[in-house]
């Protein structure tokens, strides 16, 4: 199976590193890859990127009446039906803990694939309130790296939230670097990828009830299956 990532950077879809060793580049996934993987362990896929920058923009036209997220998603899925992709995969932070506002950045992004006539498979992955809060969840993924204080992860990662430049805020970006330091690990695309690859898909579903079981759910019952 072939999927298409479009997403916002190395921190979420993974890149490349070279090994002077080897004098090779080696791909480094990133946690949407290593999380698919978890919950389609059976499948064999391969994996394309693409940033949501490089995404060609209709502006203003708005075609088809999209909105928000929705043209570069629609860009997305043109994308993948013309390069022969099996599914598109369009991330993005909802940015907030409000229900409601995630539900329609989320509709946002399932209307653009919408627009695409016999378009393969699309999954919208719209972390609430961020990227980060998934990666909050498994308090045995963190012990494995090293924090002994399990107390100061979140009951509700996907409600935490907070002005995104104040270092004591409880925004996701600035919990994940107080539960980092506790850990005495760097915050980085690095230790993310480690947390998602030693992260149990079940606690994070558990936790984070609303955003990531909509993603775990668009994956898990598509015609791929096997």
């Amino acid at each position: 199976m072939k999927i298409l990532i479009c997403g916002e950077g190395e921190h979420d879809m993974g890149g490349k590193v070279y090994c002077s060793r080897k004098n090779i580049y080696e791909i480094n996934e990133g946690w949407i890859q290593k999380f698919i993987r978890k919950i389609k362990p059976n499948l064999n896929i391969v994996f394309e990127t693409r940033h949501r920058k490089e995404l060609i923009s209709f502006g203003k036209k708005k075609r088809f009446g999209l909105k928000g997220h929705g043209d570069k998603a629609f860009s997305a899925m043109m994308v993948a039906k013309r390069e022969g992709y099996d599914a598109v995969v369009f991330m993005v932070d909802a940015d907030t803990k409000d229900l409601k506002q995630w539900k329609i950045k989320y509709q946002e992004i399932l209307a653009g694939f919408s627009a695409v006539a016999a378009a393969p498979l699309g999954i919208a992955c719209v972390p609430k309130s961020a990227s980060e809060s998934w990666l909050l969840c498994d308090s045995q993924a963190w012990a494995a790296l090293g924090l002994s204080d399990f107390k100061a992860l979140p009951n509700e990662p996907e409600i935490i939230w907070g002005k995104r430049n104040e270092p004591k805020s409880n925004h996701p970006h600035q919990y994940f670097k107080r539960i980092c330091q506790k850990a005495n690990i760097p915050d980085n695309k690095y230790s993310r990828w480690e947390i998602a690859e030693l992260s149990d898909i079940k606690i994070i579903k558990e936790k984070c009830p609303n955003s990531f079981t909509a993603f775990y759910q668009a994956l898990y019952v598509h015609k791929y299956d096997v």
